[in-house]
């Protein structure tokens, strides 16, 4: 059975295109030009999704969101907000008012479906998998350049592209993954952590502030200032954003970096996996000994619950194997790496994850067979 869409815009060009991609791609479209038509549909469909223009005569769509939420037949129901304006304080009225995800105009065929089809798999998969089934993986780098943001990235795709919703919390201080991704770092606001966690502690505000990639993963950066000032986030705010973020998806993975700043190790207080990265050359492994051991203590978690990563970009003859990492370090290797420099470096000159530009690849393969060994 198809999944029904209502689509809602006074602008006719537009609802002619979306209902036509929307009924190439196999969905049932419900297209409505006003406000009061869409509510005269709502009286005798259920939609599963929402498409739903911002500046409408009579009705507009912050009043017509807001009546879908307060109505207990369609509180539910995935909304996303369309709207010729890309301010930023545009995107976070709507999601105040109830928005799940944004569009601004124009919108090409491939965001739209993206994004239709990225909230349905929410809407699948969240009520069972959210809450306290949330899964917090860490990914640390024993050092600089070990390619610790690359299998963040990859690591979330796979996850997502296998029906599981995921978000990528971006914990380094040059955003490293908005960088990688060529994505752009959202303006957030002044009143961010106001009050009892301020909009870290509202769902759908929150929202407002990730950025999401073409291939559906949101990607969620705080500002560099928050690292080294802890009067900017208290604790019991960023105890909010990790709460808040648990209601979004049954995946959070944490990019920390390499170093630990004040903001990552209070971060490491939620993680429930962490995931080291390192090189199978002795002296990364020296370091990554010196890491676990500072790393124990503060955790305060097993080192059952920490696995480790080796990415081999030299191929090099001096390193040691997956039995002698392991016998040094202690701690299980869940996977190992090998050299794909050039796959890597085509995949990141295009914005995309390697899973995603090259899935046959070796290194596709490869993270996918760590992805599933974190589910």
């Amino acid at each position: 059975m198809a999944y029904k869409v209502l689509a809602v815009d006074d602008d006719r060009d537009l609802l002619r295109m979306m209902v036509l991609v929307l009924q190439n791609a196999g969905y049932e479209v419900l297209p409505a030009r006003s406000g009061s038509e869409a509510l005269s549909i709502l009286g005798s469909h259920l939609p599963d999704v929402v498409i739903l223009d911002v500046m409408m005569p009579g009705i507009s769509g912050y009043d017509l969101v807001r009546w879908l939420r307060a109505n207990p037949v369609t509180a539910a129901v995935p909304v996303i907000m369309l709207t010729a304006k890309a301010l930023q304080q545009d995107k976070a009225f709507g999601f105040e008012a109830g928005a799940d995800d944004y569009l601004t105009k124009p919108v090409s065929h491939s965001e739209l479906l993206m994004r239709v089809k990225s909230l349905l798999r929410r809407a699948t998969v969240m009520p069972a998998a959210v809450g306290s089934t949330s899964h917090f993986i860490g990914f640390l780098g024993a050092k600089g350049g070990v390619g610790t943001t690359t299998l963040a990235i990859n690591t979330a795709s796979v996850l997502l592209s296998g029906e599981h919703e995921a978000i990528l919390v971006d914990l380094q201080p040059i955003t490293s993954a908005l960088i990688t991704l060529n994505l752009a770092a959202p303006a957030l606001p002044a009143n961010m952590t106001n009050g009892n966690g301020g909009v870290l502690a509202d769902a759908n505000a929150l929202q407002g502030f990730m950025v999401q990639h073409s291939n559906g993963l949101r990607v969620l950066s705080l500002p560099s200032p928050w690292h080294y000032n802890d009067a900017l986030l208290p604790a019991e705010q960023l105890d909010a954003l990790f709460r808040t973020i648990t209601t979004l998806a049954p995946f959070v993975l944490v990019d920390i970096g390499c170093g630990l700043t004040p903001l990552t190790r209070r971060a490491l207080a939620f993680i429930d996996r962490l995931i080291v990265v390192t090189e199978p050359e002795r002296p990364s492994l020296e370091l990554t000994r010196s890491l676990l051991g500072e790393l124990r203590p503060s955790l305060n978690k097993s080192y059952a619950q920490i696995g480790l990563v080796s990415i081999n970009r030299s191929g090099g003859g001096l390193s040691r194997s997956p039995a002698e990492m392991e016998r040094m370090l202690g701690v299980p290797l869940l996977g190992v790496i090998t050299p794909a420099s050039e796959v890597c470096f085509q995949a990141s000159q295009h914005g995309l994850p390697v899973v995603t530009a090259y899935p046959s690849s070796i290194i596709a393969e490869q993270i996918r067979t760590i992805a599933s060994r974190l589910q």
